[in-house]
């Protein structure tokens, strides 16, 4: 995930010749100066696909220049114009497989169909079930959440309305720390009074989603990031701040320490606009290794 910047030109103010003089145009005679410049040629520019972006990505298949201009526009999409369907992850897949052969074995083996984009709604739920999650081994914090729909009223979906209706000593019995029955409480805040909504989010771009939900307690980027990529199917989304991904890049681009946030850069500008893709097979990088060293700990025990 990129944040956009502007470029701002420079100027040198004072004439052509940039020190205040007007240069080589004191010389220039009248006539000379009526002749008309021919006007530079704009770069080609080709449809999408034919650099292997697919149309269905930017929107309708906007001309591009190259594939930088392609990505760029790409993360300027709102998230929900630009998530993975089924098609266009097939066609990202095909891409970064040609880009970077590295990740041929990965992509053969392992299918990416969780980061296909999912309902419009849902977006309460997924980012309050993120926040039980953190910092807790998946079983137990699955049983606290199971418990926490119980003491809402709710059967499968948690919806801001429950939470807030739902009093503070029941969420505190259902397993929840104090902070984070607060983080899901203010989470409720922001989308029933209409700070957040589902609309509002489809129609975010990439940066705008980061500031939007940071302002909320107890979400940080990586949330942001894994809410962008796993629920939104934002296709361009780089979790810096994730181990297991910056692992598996370690491991595959044989870093000798964990790459930093500039490096990690570096490597995948070649999968633009489909980083979100190229993270998710760095996880499979690291998997085959921590489950060896897994087992070596058992013989060790043994």
């Amino acid at each position: 995930m990129r944040l956009r910047s502007k470029r701002l030109g420079t100027s040198t103010g004072g004439g052509a010749g940039g020190d205040g003089s007007s240069g080589a145009a004191d010389s220039t005679t009248a006539d000379e100066a009526a002749v008309p410049t021919p006007a530079a040629k704009p770069p080609a520019k080709r449809k999408p696909e034919d650099i292997g972006i697919p149309a269905l990505l930017l929107g309708g298949g906007a001309a591009v220049a190259d594939i930088a201009a392609a990505a760029d526009a790409v993360d300027q999409l709102p998230l929900r114009t630009a998530g993975f369907t089924a098609t266009t992850l097939k066609s990202a897949c095909d891409y970064l497989a040609a880009r970077d052969p590295r990740l041929l074995p990965f992509i053969q083996e392992f299918p990416a169909d969780r980061l296909l984009r999912k309902a419009d709604d849902g977006n309460f739920a997924t980012l309050a079930k993120a926040i039980v999650f953190q910092q807790l081994a998946t079983g137990a914090a699955a049983a606290i959440y199971a418990r926490v729909l119980q003491a809402c009223d709710c059967t499968d979906v948690l919806t801001p309305e429950a939470v807030l209706a739902a009093p503070l000593p029941a969420l505190r019995a259902a397993g929840l720390s104090e902070r984070k029955a607060s983080y899901i409480a203010d989470l409720a805040d922001y989308f029933s009074s209409g700070r957040l909504s589902d609309d509002k989010i489809n129609a975010m771009d990439e940066a705008e989603l980061e500031e939007a939900l940071t302002a909320v307690r107890g979400i940080g980027l990586w949330t942001v990031h894994m809410h962008a990529m796993f629920h939104l199917g934002s296709p361009d989304v780089l979790p810096v701040g994730d181990l297991g991904v910056r692992r598996g890049m370690q491991h595959l681009y044989q870093f000798k320490e964990l790459p930093t946030a500039a490096e990690m850069e570096e490597v995948s500008e070649c999968w633009r606009p489909y980083r979100s893709l190229g993270s998710y097979y760095m996880w499979k990088v690291d998997a085959p290794r921590a489950a060896s060293s897994k087992k070596s700990k058992k013989r060790k025990k043994a």
